[in-house]
């Protein structure tokens, strides 16, 4: 809306000089592209002018810019055709090291050593476009507004700009919220690039926080979660990528990709899924967050793609049993002490069926707005077809986050008690508990706060699921009939609705 409104104001306005020398370029370093490689001196030259045109562009008249959409044409000429070039090339010299294919008549040992050329070449081509990016956001918000974007830049060239160019005003407008979000999605993204060919924890660590900027500064775009989505799945955590996915669809301006990147990410667990045992297996024969996270993501994708209704139940059923006996595992409790409650299974799980429940109290158009399977959609607009296959979903979604939920309940009040140490003797132990003799030890430290860390990582999850069961009463009528066991008294767990401990 915002750039439609800028396109009309400036339709009959004179363009900057910066535009029409950046057109100009344009077309030069298209005519340079056909006789040169995209690396060659004169093409990169010519980059670098059109950068400096594009830049100018947008500084000259900001409103234009934002109408012509200056900052996308900046990213994809300057920046992401010379990144998808060196990874083409990239793909090539690895294959032919590694013998898979031919290059040029190259020998694999050639081929190894061009790749790493390629390879240093790439990252300092990506370390550049991090820098200029990181300057243009540093500007934007210097000379046009401050929209909460932090990003590092040498003091010295912040003193510089400061010195050099007049602050129009403190506080950003949703236009320059707009460029800054999308320049910290590119800085994300320059980031991921990099992590497929060095260091790719950090660097993929490094593209999330910048993605986590982008969402905090334009929080009704679904760009950022899709981005994030991607990390995951690259980094084998389908079930975050599932949380990331429906966080982009569920915004008031979803990332129309992320239904297609969900739907593909569904049929492949589904495969993954099919290798699993019917039932997880049981109690000291091991189980893993990942098996527990494969079970969840099928179950989520049956519901979402609204099809193969005949296996939610035994889905489900089986999802439950896994998690019920992953929290009993000590290696996964000790996990939960460790990792922050906010970035865990638990939570992830909770936020993915309460979407997927409120997404099948949706009628047919917006669940297809919203993400919803659209094939689907169009075979239950039928009243009968409709309102059968909303009941059946219905009654899943919503018995899946019951059981959830009484799971989770039921995990906090057996888990073992924060204090005393599970060393001491009964008697020791009573005596610890009315106040101790001079013989009693003293609980550990440690271990009170490991257990403290885990009642938290199940705390966070519930103040998801509890409220939001809270606020729907009109909704649980739909469970009647079911198998799911109501969720374990709130109260009895130490846990009010607002997620605190009593």
């Amino acid at each position: 809306v915002v750039v439609c409104s800028l396109a009309h104001a400036h339709n009959m306005q004179p363009q900057p000089r910066a535009w029409v020398a950046a057109i100009q370029i344009e077309k030069r370093l298209r005519a340079e592209l056909k006789k040169n490689s995209f690396w060659h001196q004169s093409v990169r030259e010519l980059r670098k002018a059109l950068h400096h045109a594009y830049e100018s562009t947008i500084f000259a008249d900001f409103q234009f810019a934002q109408a012509n959409e200056v900052e996308q044409q900046l990213w994809k000429s300057c920046f992401y055709k010379p990144i998808e070039e060196f990874r083409s090339r990239l793909r090539v010299a690895q294959q032919a090291a590694q013998g898979v294919t031919a290059l040029a008549g190259a020998t694999p040992e050639e081929a190894l050593e061009q790749s790493a050329m390629l390879t240093s070449a790439y990252t300092k081509f990506l370390a550049g476009a991090e820098e200029a990016y990181k300057r243009l956001v540093a500007r934007l918000q210097w000379e046009l507004g401050d929209v909460g974007a932090s990003v590092e830049v040498p003091s010295a060239e912040m003193r510089a700009l400061q010195q050099a160019v007049p602050r129009l005003s403190s506080t950003g407008s949703t236009a320059i919220a707009i460029a800054v979000h999308r320049c910290l999605i590119y800085l994300g993204d320059i980031c991921r690039y990099r992590s497929q060919v060095v260091r790719p924890k950090e660097e993929q660590e490094r593209a999330l926080a910048y993605y986590q900027q982008a969402a905090s500064v334009l929080p009704t775009s679904g760009n950022p979660y899709n981005q994030m989505a991607v990390v995951a799945y690259y980094g084998s955590d389908e079930l975050r990528a599932v949380y990331y996915y429906f966080r982009s669809l569920g915004v008031s301006c979803p990332f129309v990709t992320a239904r297609e990147n969900l739907l593909l990410l569904f049929e492949r667990n589904r495969a993954r899924y099919a290798k699993l045992p019917p039932r997880p297996p049981g109690p000291g024969q091991g189980i893993t967050p990942g098996d527990v996270a494969t079970r969840m993501v099928r179950l989520a994708g049956l519901m979402y793609d609204r099809i193969n209704l005949e296996q939610l139940t035994p889905t489900r059923a089986a999802a439950i049993a896994a998690l019920r006996q992953l929290l009993g595992e000590p290696s996964f409790r000790e996990q939960l002490s460790t990792a922050p409650p906010a970035n865990q299974l638990l939570l992830h799980a909770a936020i993915i069926f309460v979407f997927s429940a409120q997404l099948q109290d949706l009628d047919p158009a917006k669940r297809k707005s919203s993400g919803g399977s659209a094939a689907v959609a169009a075979a239950a607009e039928t009243p009968a077809g409709e309102s059968l296959q909303k009941s059946l979903l219905r009654q899943a979604a919503l018995t899946t986050t019951l059981e959830l939920a009484s799971t989770l309940c039921n995990a906090l009040t057996t888990a073992p008690p924060a204090f005393p140490s599970s060393h001491s003797s009964p008697s020791l132990t009573a005596a610890a508990a009315v106040g101790g003799t001079a013989g009693a030890a003293a609980p550990p430290q440690h271990s009170i706060q490991q257990q403290q860390q885990q009642q938290q990582a199940l705390l966070v999850a519930l103040n998801v699921l509890l409220p939001w069961l809270a606020t729907h009463p009109h909704l649980l009528t739909l469970t009647q009939g079911s198998q799911a066991a109501p969720p374990a008294s709130p109260a009895a767990a130490g846990v009010t609705l607002t997620g605190s401990v009593a």
